[in-house]
C-alpha cells in the first residue's frame, strides 16, 4: 500500500470521476453527504434500474455497490493507483419497489497492497433498518490508467 493517501480535493476528484461513469450517471446515483464522498451513495428506483415488475434490478443495486465500494477503498489510494472490481458476492435480501430511493454504504474491512477488502450494505432511504442486500466486494488495486476513470 502506498504511504501517500489522497488528500480531500483529491478524493472529491475521485468521487466526481466516478459519478460521471455512464451507468452510474443514468442510475441517478449521487453521494449522500457531498463533503463525505466515502459516506455512501444513494439512488433512485426508475428508469434503467426498474424491473418489468416494478422493484429493483439485481444489475442496477450491483453497479452503485461497486462504485460505493470504490469510494470507501479511494481515501487509500495513493498518487497513481486505481481500484477496480476483481470479485463481487451480492446476496439480495428482498425487493425495493418503484420510486424509492437507496442508500448504500462502503465499508473497507481491509487494504493490502494489490487488493481491497469491502463489505457494501443497501437499505432503503425512508426505512434505514430495512436491509435489500448485503455485499462482500473485491477490489484490485491498479497503476491508474490515464484518464483515470473510477469503478
Amino acid at each position: 500500500m502506498s504511504s501517500d493517501v489522497v488528500d480531500d480535493g483529491d478524493l472529491r476528484a475521485r468521487a466526481d470521476a466516478a459519478l460521471l461513469v455512464g451507468l452510474q450517471h443514468a442510475l441517478g446515483a449521487e453521494l449522500i453527504d457531498t463533503d463525505d464522498p466515502t459516506a455512501g451513495v444513494r439512488f433512485p428506483v426508475r428508469g434503467l434500474a426498474v424491473t418489468p415488475a416494478g422493484t429493483l434490478h439485481a444489475g442496477a443495486l450491483n453497479a452503485v455497490i461497486e462504485l460505493a465500494g470504490y469510494l470507501a477503498v479511494a481515501p487509500t489510494l495513493g498518487p497513481g493507483e486505481h481500484a477496480v472490481t476483481h470479485a463481487i458476492s451480492t446476496q439480495f435480501v428482498r425487493a425495493a419497489p418503484r420510486d424509492v430511493w437507496v442508500l448504500v454504504y462502503g465499508e473497507l474491512v481491509k487494504r493490502g497492497r494489490g487488493v481491497a477488502f469491502v463489505t457494501a450494505t443497501a437499505v432503503l432511504s425512508d426505512s434505514p433498518s430495512t436491509v435489500i442486500a448485503t455485499s462482500q466486494v473485491t477490489k484490485s488495486v491498479i497503476v491508474a490508467p490515464i484518464g483515470n476513470g473510477a469503478g
